[in-house]
C-alpha cells in the first residue's frame, strides 16, 4: 500500500505533467504572435488622414497610414478611454449588430476629425489592431523576458506548474515538485509546493509582474502571494511616425529580463521558501470571522454573491481534499477562495489565487520572530 507521501507526490507529478501541455501552448502563442506583432506611432485627432469603417463582412476597420486593420475589442476600449467616450459603450458598439458597428464607426471618425490631435503607440497583431497604448509606452520583448524566466526557475529545479495566454495576458506558473510538510497549530498539516508566477501583458492589459506562488499537494489549490516585482511599461518618448523593429526593445528588455532572473532565483531560494513556510504557519494560527471577511470582500468588489455562496459550501462541507481542515483561521479562508478558483475560467482562477495571496500576512522580521 502507497503512503501518504507517496500520493500526494503522485497526485503532483500528475498535475505538473498535465501543465506542461498548457503551458507549452501559452508560450507557443506568445512567439507566434511575438512574431506577427507590428508596432508604429500614430495621431489622432486634428487632421489626421486616418479613419475607421466597416467591411462588407462587417468587421469594423482603421484605415491608418501603416494600413487598414480590424479592430479587437481591446483597442476599441483604449480608443474608447482616449476619446473620453463610456468603455463599455463603445466596446460593445463595434462587438455588436450592424448598426451598432456602423455608429461606433462614426463616432470614432467624429473624435478623430474633431478632437485635439495626439499622438499613440498602435500595436497590431497580423491584420488586427489588438491595442492603442501611450506613445511613451515601454517596449519589451516578452519572449526574451518569459525565456529568461524558464531558465532562472529551470536552473533552481522547478518545472512547469500551469500556463494560460488569452491573446492579451499571458501567465506561466512553476514549481520546485519536492513537497515540504507543514504542521499548523489550528488547520493540521499541509504538505506545500513552492514557487512562482510570472504575468505579463504585451496590449496594455497590466504591467509585468512576478509574483511567489505555492500549491497544496491534498488538493492541487494554487495561490500567488506578494508581488515582489512590478515593471510598469512607462518609458520615455517615442518618435515620430516609425514603424519599429523588435530590436528597437532591446534595451529596456535586457533590463528587464536581468530584473526577471535575479528575482526568479530568490523566489526559489530556500531562504524564501522558509519564509512561505513561515507565513503559512502564522496563517494557520490567525482566528478570524470568515463569514465577515467574505462580505467585505463582496463589498469592495473583490468577489461576487454567488462566489461567497460558493465558498460557503465549500467550508461547510469541510473536506480535506478541498484545502480546508480544521478551525476558521486565515488560511482556511484562503484555501476556501482557491478551492472555488479551480472550477472558474483561467483568468478568473488566477484572479481568486491572487486575492487569496494576498490576505495573508506580510513576513516582516518582528512577525516571524512570533
Amino acid at each position: 500500500m502507497d503512503t501518504l507521501s507517496e500520493v500526494l507526490n503522485d497526485k503532483v507529478a500528475r498535475k505538473l505533467a498535465a501543465a506542461a501541455v498548457d503551458s507549452s501552448n501559452a508560450i507557443r502563442k506568445m512567439i507566434d504572435e511575438n512574431n506577427a506583432k507590428q508596432d508604429f506611432t500614430l495621431k489622432l485627432g486634428g487632421k489626421s488622414t486616418t479613419h475607421f469603417g466597416m467591411e462588407a463582412s462587417g468587421r469594423v476597420v482603421m484605415v491608418a497610414p501603416a494600413g487598414d486593420y480590424g479592430l479587437h475589442l481591446n483597442a476599441a476600449s483604449q480608443l474608447a478611454e482616449k476619446f473620453g467616450v463610456p468603455t463599455k459603450y463603445l466596446k460593445d458598439l463595434v462587438g455588436g449588430d450592424e448598426w451598432q458597428k456602423s455608429l461606433s464607426t462614426e463616432i470614432m471618425n467624429a473624435h478623430t476629425r474633431n478632437a485635439k490631435q495626439d499622438r499613440f503607440l498602435v500595436r497590431s497583431v497580423n491584420d488586427e489592431i489588438r491595442a492603442v497604448l501611450s506613445d511613451s509606452y515601454k517596449m519589451l520583448d516578452s519572449e526574451i523576458i518569459v525565456g529568461q524566466f524558464i531558465a532562472s526557475a529551470t536552473k533552481s529545479g522547478a518545472t512547469f506548474a500551469g500556463g494560460f495566454n488569452s491573446g492579451l495576458n499571458m501567465w506561466l506558473e512553476v514549481l520546485n515538485p519536492k513537497l515540504i510538510h507543514i504542521e499548523t497549530s489550528k488547520n493540521g498539516a499541509v504538505d506545500l509546493a513552492f514557487g512562482a508566477r510570472i504575468k505579463t501583458s504585451d496590449f496594455g492589459r497590466g504591467a509585468l509582474e512576478l509574483r511567489a506562488f505555492m500549491m497544496q499537494a491534498v488538493c492541487l489549490n494554487g495561490m500567488v502571494t506578494e508581488q515582489t516585482l512590478r515593471e510598469v511599461h512607462l518609458g520615455g518618448r517615442l518618435p515620430d511616425d516609425m514603424v519599429y523593429a523588435r530590436d528597437t526593445m532591446k534595451v529596456d528588455t535586457d533590463r528587464s529580463r536581468l530584473m526577471i532572473r535575479d528575482v526568479t532565483e530568490q523566489l526559489l531560494s530556500e531562504d524564501y521558501v522558509l519564509r512561505k513556510i513561515a507565513q503559512v504557519k502564522y496563517a494557520a494560527g490567525f482566528e478570524i470571522d470568515i463569514k465577515k471577511q467574505l462580505e467585505m470582500m463582496q463589498k469592495t468588489g473583490k468577489i461576487t454573491k454567488k462566489e461567497i455562496e460558493e465558498a460557503e459550501c465549500v467550508f461547510v462541507n469541510n473536506k480535506k481534499e478541498d484545502g480546508v481542515d480544521g478551525e476558521n483561521t486565515l488560511w482556511k479562508l484562503t484555501q476556501g477562495l482557491t478551492a472555488i478558483a479551480r472550477d472558474k475560467d483561467e483568468e478568473r482562477k488566477r484572479e481568486l489565487q491572487t486575492l487569496a495571496g494576498e490576505l495573508l500576512p506580510q513576513m516582516n522580521q518582528k512577525t516571524l520572530a512570533i
